[in-house]
């Protein structure tokens, strides 16, 4: 079933709508009432729309050293499975069955896990005239990669009925030989999402499953929007709010998500209502550099440099699709104190990820953007892991050229403001 009828509860500050041009139902001008629409999954393979790709999926985990009676009934079912990885997982009301899937070969003499067998339907079997998706092995920043879009999955709701949901897995290959390889990653592709009238708004309301476990409750991430042009850029870049119980405004309204109840045939959610804070005093401007700090592109170099002058040595990591590595660049890297501390003190390395992969596996750097400041004898002295504002970087780089504790060698010398790594 698609359609699930949504029940919403606005409970202060909401006014009689003005007459919209094609309403779901309107809010009545008792507010107490409640306000109910239609809440229905939009599944990409269906309706062209799609949410912004995240890497931040469900790692679920897979074993190629299964019971022989496991591979036995796998193989019954699909057939031979001369290199294959068996795993489940939890998806939906807690206490409903696992979902089976199988990674295997397409060939026997294939390289690659590029064909999933999975229980879409939850019935405890494999079926491989429907339950087969094939993919080809891509080379995504030096190893391969092997993804898997919109595979529809039965979910299961706590009246045990289902609703189907569309997810994308992907595996990829260890980069080094003694890496491990023991997991596959889930995401959700699709996601709910309705109409409704609050004032004289005509407004979507959209919900995705943040945790990628086929639940949504109010600790998933949702957004409340006027429908129009701009709705489905909103919806699309859901997964980037910045918290999954921050308000939404209409006008000087502000709704907080208090609370789901999911069934196949009912839904129901209470949107709390607030009148808008004031906002937050603005930051002070600070002037910006000319241009940016005086860089090189060679660790080896910066290095040599560094024990030359006797200063120390910073390192930026950054890349080119990592957005918050251009916001640092574009801000805290053209901020005049940072850069005229930088150019006075350090000698300044920036260094591509995708590049020098075997350098960021050498100093331990799995997620951007990464600084560091090493010290002329090029003994670590700090690092810092995510995005940094001026002011906080400028801090940052004060505190490890002091005359005391430079930070904490090798981790991350103190925990300035700033947002979390990709």
């Amino acid at each position: 079933m698609s359609l699930i009828p949504l029940l919403v509860t606005a409970t202060c500050f909401l006014t009689a709508p003005d007459a919209p041009t094609t309403p779901i139902r309107s809010a009545p001008s008792a507010v107490e009432a409640p306000v109910s629409f239609d809440l229905h999954v939009v599944l990409p393979s269906k309706t062209r729309r799609s949410l912004a790709w995240s890497p931040k999926g469900r790692e679920v985990p897979f074993r190629f050293d299964v019971p022989s009676d496991e591979r036995e009934q796998a193989e019954r079912e699909v057939g031979p499975l001369p290199r294959a990885a068996f795993g489940t997982f939890e998806l939906g009301h807690p206490g409903t069955p696992p979902v089976r899937f199988v990674l295997a070969l397409k060939t026997p003499d294939a390289t690659h896990l590029e064909r999933l067998y999975l229980d879409t339907n939850r019935d405890g079997r494999l079926d491989p005239a429907t339950e087969r998706f094939d993919s080809v092995a891509k080379d995504v920043r030096g190893r391969p990669w092997v993804s898997f879009a919109n595979v529809p999955i039965d979910v299961p709701a706590p009246d045990g009925r289902t609703i189907r949901h569309e997810f994308a897995g992907w595996i990829a290959y260890p980069q080094m030989p003694d890496d491990p390889f023991d997991s596959m990653r889930i995401t959700r592709a699709s996601w709910m999402e309705g109409t409704v009238t609050v004032g004289a708004h005509h407004c979507r309301v959209a919900l995705i499953d943040a945790n990628n476990d086929g639940r949504y409750t109010r600790h998933d991430r949702w957004v409340i929007v006027p429908e129009d042009d701009r709705a489905d850029d909103a919806v699309r870049l859901l997964d980037a709010a910045a918290a999954p119980i921050a308000p939404c405004f209409i006008g000087d309204q502000a709704f907080r998500l208090m609370d789901v109840a999911l069934s196949a045939s009912r839904a129901a959610v209470r949107l709390g209502t607030e009148l808008r804070p004031l906002p937050p005093a603005p930051k002070p401007e600070r002037p910006k550099a000319d241009g940016p700090p005086t860089w090189l592109d060679d660790l080896d170099a910066g290095r040599r440099e560094a024990a030359r002058t006797g200063r120390r040595l910073f390192v930026k990591w950054g890349a080119s699709w990592c957005g918050p590595c251009h916001v640092m660049d574009a801000e805290a890297l053209m901020d005049r104190a940072v850069v005229d501390r930088l150019n006075a003190g350090f000698v300044c390395v920036h260094l591509d990820f995708d590049a020098a992969q075997a350098l960021a596996r050498e100093l331990r750097v799995s997620a951007i953007p990464t600084v560091h400041v090493f010290g002329p004898d090029g003994e670590e002295l700090a690092r810092h892991t995510g995005l940094l504002e001026p002011q906080a970087l400028d801090d940052w780089l004060r505190e490890t050229a002091s005359d005391g504790d430079p930070g904490q060698k090798g981790g991350t010398g103190g925990n300035p403001a700033g947002s979390g790594p990709v």
